[in-house]
C-alpha cells in the first residue's frame, strides 16, 4: 500500500473553487434607486463637502446584521459617501496542519466560499435599489473584533451596524463587538436595532429629528460633531436636552413656593448654558433648539420617554470608556439608551473625559436647590 505524502491533499478531498460573479463589479441595468436625495438636503453647490466620505456596515452573514444597511445607505446618498460592507472571516490557525500547507489552504478555500457568495448576493440586492457606490470588504483574521478595529480606524468616517441589546451579563459573557468599537475607536457609531426577519432594502429611514441629551460634562459636548454633520447633509433638527434630577420631595411641604422658585431658577440657568454651547460650539448645528426639564424619574427613562412623545428618529449620547465590569456594576445613560431604545443611538467616545464643563453639573441641582431651602 502506498503512503501518502502529508504534504499532499487526500485524494478524497474535493476543493470546489468559487463560482460566483466578481463582486467588484455587479452590474444591473433595471436598478431603481430608492435613496434619491430628499426634499430636505441641500442642495447649494458652494455647499462644503460633507466630512462623511466612508460609512462601514460590519455584517455576520445573517439576516440580523443587515438591517443596519438601509441606513448607512441613506446616510451615504445625502453625503455623498461611499459605503463599505464588512464581513470578517476568522481564520484558522496555520500550525493546526503542521506541515501540510497545501491541506490548509484548501480546506480554508472551502470555509471561505459561502461567505464570498454571502457578500456576492449583498451587492446583488444593493445594486438593484441604489446607485451608492457600496464596496465589499471581506476580512481574514483570528478576532473579529480586532480586525474590525483595524479596518474602522483605518477607513471609516461613520459606522453603522445592527446590535442585539444584550443586557451587561449578556455583554460580559458573550462579548460585544459593538462595545469594542466603542472602546478602541473614536469613529462615531450609529447603533440599529436589529431583527431576526428580512431587512426591507427598500426601505428610506428618517433622520431629520435627533435628541442629543446632554449632562453638562465637556465629553458630552463631542458627540455634537457627528450630529452636526448627520443634520447638515439632512437638514434635520437637533434638540439639545438637559435632565435635571428631582426625587423625594414634595410641593405641599412647607418651603414648597421657595422650593419651586429656585427650582425655576436652576432649570434657567440650565437653559441659558445649554444655548450658549449652541451659540459658542465649535461645530454649527443647523437646525437646533434647546430643552431642559425636571424628572423624578431617572434620566435614561425620561429621555427615551420624551423620544417617544416627539417622533425622535436618532438618539444621540456620548459615552465614557469603561470596563465591562464597572458597566455591569453601574449601568450608565448611554448603556440603557442603547439596550432600551427602539430608534437609532448615535455614541461616539469623548475625547475629554475627564474635565467638567464650567457650569454646575446636573446631579448637583437637586442638593443645591435643598440647600436652599434649609437656608
Amino acid at each position: 500500500m502506498a503512503m501518502q505524502s502529508p504534504n499532499t491533499a487526500p485524494a478524497n478531498l474535493q476543493v470546489r473553487r468559487p463560482m460566483v460573479a466578481p463582486i467588484d463589479h455587479l452590474a444591473n441595468p433595471t436598478r431603481v434607486d430608492f435613496y434619491a436625495p430628499s426634499d430636505h438636503q441641500s442642495t447649494d453647490p458652494q455647499a462644503a463637502p460633507s466630512a462623511i466620505r466612508t460609512v462601514m456596515v460590519p455584517l455576520d452573514g445573517s439576516s440580523f446584521g443587515e438591517h443596519a444597511i438601509p441606513r448607512a445607505l441613506q446616510i451615504a446618498k445625502l453625503a455623498g459617501a461611499e459605503v463599505k460592507l464588512v464581513y470578517v472571516h476568522v481564520s484558522l490557525d496555520p500550525s493546526y496542519y503542521g506541515r501540510s500547507r497545501e491541506l490548509y489552504s484548501d480546506y480554508e478555500k472551502l470555509l471561505k466560499l459561502p461567505k464570498q457568495e454571502y457578500m456576492a448576493d449583498i451587492m446583488r440586492r444593493v445594486a438593484k435599489i441604489s446607485s451608492v457606490p457600496v464596496t465589499p470588504l471581506l476580512l481574514d483574521g483570528r478576532r473579529i473584533s480586532e480586525s474590525l478595529c483595524k479596518t474602522v480606524n483605518a477607513e471609516a468616517d461613520l459606522v453603522v451596524m445592527a446590535t442585539r441589546g444584550r443586557s451587561p451579563i449578556g455583554r460580559l459573557l458573550w462579548g460585544s463587538v459593538a462595545d469594542t468599537l466603542l472602546q478602541e475607536t473614536s469613529v462615531p457609531l450609529l447603533l440599529v436595532r436589529g431583527y431576526r426577519s428580512p431587512v426591507d432594502l427598500t426601505g428610506a429611514p428618517s433622520m431629520l429629528r435627533i435628541l442629543v441629551p446632554l449632562d453638562g460634562s465637556a465629553g458630552g459636548e463631542d458627540i455634537l460633531r457627528p450630529v452636526a454633520e448627520i443634520g447638515r447633509v439632512t437638514q434635520g433638527e437637533q434638540t439639545l436636552l438637559r435632565v435635571l434630577p428631582f426625587t423625594g420631595y414634595s410641593p405641599m411641604q412647607q418651603n414648597h413656593f421657595s422650593l419651586a422658585n429656585h427650582a425655576a431658577q436652576q432649570q434657567d440657568k440650565a437653559l441659558d448654558e445649554l444655548e450658549q454651547l449652541v451659540n459658542k460650539s465649535k461645530v454649527q448645528l443647523p437646525r437646533a433648539k434647546t430643552k431642559v426639564m425636571w424628572s423624578a424619574e431617572p434620566p435614561g427613562e425620561e429621555i427615551l420617554a420624551y423620544a417617544e412623545r416627539h417622533d425622535v428618529d436618532v438618539i444621540a449620547v456620548a459615552t465614557r470608556k469603561r470596563s465591562p465590569l464597572k458597566r455591569l456594576l453601574s449601568t450608565g445613560v448611554a448603556d440603557y439608551l442603547i439596550r432600551r431604545a427602539d430608534v437609532p443611538v448615535l455614541v461616539v467616545k469623548p475625547d475629554r473625559e475627564d474635565r467638567r464643563h464650567a457650569a454646575t453639573p446636573s446631579k448637583r441641582s437637586l442638593e443645591d436647590t435643598i440647600e436652599f431651602c434649609k437656608s
